[in-house]
């Protein structure tokens, strides 16, 4: 159960650095 959860939030984690890149490159551009 310990490892489904990690891997759940090291996903969402992966989302939202995802999200935050996106808005970076459109923000400079």
């Amino acid at each position: 159960v310990a490892l489904v959860l990690f891997a759940a939030s090291g996903y969402m984690i992966y989302r939202l650095l995802a999200r935050v890149k996106k808005l970076d490159k459109n923000t400079i551009r």
